[in-house]
């Protein structure tokens, strides 16, 4: 959408991109512009009319989306296998530290 834009004024993008460093209302017509792409992105997935890996794929390219995953490892007894260091911890590990 953003490179069609381009292409219809006769820039390129990094062109585009210098615009919206230079002028605040530009910058603000391009948030906007953004914002309406990715909109449009979102409905027109939602509705079927991208394919998913191409929708998925686009918005991740142009809006910075990234698969977010919290793995957590735990031992055989479903304890964590670090647990967070208590202030004991920590004293013990400066002793050790200033031994050395």
């Amino acid at each position: 959408y953003i490179e069609e834009f381009c292409l219809s004024i006769g820039i390129n993008k990094s062109t585009l991109h210098e615009w919206v460093g230079k002028y605040e209302d530009f910058s603000n017509a391009y948030s906007v512009a953004k914002s309406k792409q990715m909109h449009l992105m979102i409905t027109n997935s939602l509705l079927g009319r991208y394919n998913p890996s191409f929708a998925w794929r686009a918005m991740m390219n142009m809006h910075g989306w990234r698969e977010k995953s919290d793995n957590v490892h735990t031992g055989k007894d479903g304890k964590e296998l670090f647990p967070e260091l208590t202030d004991s911890d920590r004293a013990i590990l400066a002793k050790i530290k200033s031994e050395l």
